[in-house]
């Protein structure tokens, strides 16, 4: 069995559940996550990652420093090589840029998947923060030597074209999710559950979430909203909600099967995404596939990737950024109205089974590495 190098920069935060899925879900390579370091709380990944430094230590963040601005560690990219892998996928494309010393010590042809973050913002804006110049000086090799990019909405894809992204390298990848596992419960759901599930970061757009709540619960008083995640915004949301006097939860991150459950026993998901002032968008948020997968209508916004997934009227409701009213109009729908919720919940779990099934996904991925080890890309 071949096996494919899959790059983060930390191996791997409990929010990159997608990458977790995608790469234990592959079927003809074997999957070897490597990284920089650790990331804790992390998700396991087998067999044991090959990383440059094991813990978080001073002097393990000073050695990634030194790697990031020379690309020297011998010991690191022997063990890389040692694998004798096929291909080397670089998830994200601020870590793709820290991925290029280990493409040019193991010479294997790279895979980039732009999830949609720093490759969307303007160079203006990137120019105003290190991690923006660092990525800025890695960009044009980057564009060069990676094989393909693959983008993970077509929304994305654009980003990446309109920032000097190859056309020829960039095509469209959805992600998928495990249809086996995303699956309608035959429990019943809580009829007057609004969840969200995600970072609790600006492009999220949960104070506007909070507001449409305060409507909404004016006129159904029952209604609660559930949020699982966490993030820098925990202290100002949690303190928006007290001023608002919205009935909600915040249960913190959890993992993949209490988020399931919550998808399953929810009656509404609401994923009101905005673009920060730092010009941060969304890509292809996984979790609204997930919630139409279990047959979960989904309320967001005209944003980024979102129409790609949810059918507007058919799978769910869609209203422009920052609209409140619109944003509680559309719950009040699915709260309310038996008929459209039925309807809505059946066309979300057809299109996922259509769309996104993450093995039919996988296969296409695999292609994809076929391609770039064997003829059908150049790698530089």
């Amino acid at each position: 069995m071949k096996t494919a190098l899959i790059f983060t920069n930390n191996v791997l935060p409990a929010t990159q559940t997608f990458i977790q899925a995608q790469t234990s879900h592959l079927e003809r390579y074997l999957p070897r996550h490597i990284g920089l370091a650790p990331y804790s709380p992390s998700l396991p990944v087998h067999p044991a990652p090959i990383l440059l430094t094991k813990d978080r230590s001073a002097q393990s963040r000073f050695r990634k420093e030194i790697y990031k601005l020379t690309g020297v560690a011998p010991a690191f990219h022997r063990e890389a090589q040692a694998v004798k892998a096929s291909v080397l996928h670089s998830h994200f494309a601020e870590d793709a840029g820290l991925a290029l010393p280990l493409q040019r010590a193991t010479r294997l042809p790279l895979v980039v998947t732009l999830h949609g973050g720093i490759e969307t913002q303007p160079d203006q804006k990137l120019r105003r923060e290190l991690r923006g110049l660092e990525f800025l000086a890695h960009r044009a090799e980057l564009q060069k030597r990676a094989a393909v990019f693959l983008c993970v909405s077509d929304f994305i894809r654009r980003k990446a074209l309109a920032g000097g992204f190859p056309a020829a390298k960039c095509r469209v990848h959805y992600i998928g999710v495990d249809l086996d596992f995303f699956v309608p419960s035959a429990e019943p759901r809580e009829r007057d559950v609004v969840l969200f599930v995600g970072r609790f970061v600006e492009k999220k757009g949960i104070a506007y979430l909070l507001r449409a709540m305060r409507i909404v619960q004016t006129t159904r008083p029952q209604t609660r909203l559930v949020l699982l995640g966490d993030g820098p915004l925990m202290g100002s949301l949690r303190a928006l909600q007290q001023q608002l006097g919205v009935e909600c939860e915040f249960h913190g991150s959890q993992p993949a099967p209490v988020v399931k459950q919550w998808l399953q026993r929810s009656r509404v998901v609401c994923a009101p995404s905005v673009t920060g002032q730092d010009g941060l968008s969304e890509g292809l948020p996984t979790v609204l596939v997930e919630a139409h997968a279990v047959g979960t209508p989904v309320v967001s916004t005209f944003h980024a990737g979102i129409p790609e997934i949810v059918q507007d009227g058919r799978t769910g409701v869609l209203v422009p950024e920052k609209d409140e009213a619109g944003l509680a109009k559309a719950l009040l729908l699915y709260l309310g109205d038996d008929a459209a919720w039925s309807s809505a919940s059946a066309a979300a779990v057809e299109w996922v089974r259509a769309s996104f099934d993450l093995r039919r996904q996988n296969a296409e991925l695999e292609s994809v590495y076929d391609a770039a080890s064997g003829t059908g890309y150049p790698a530089m």
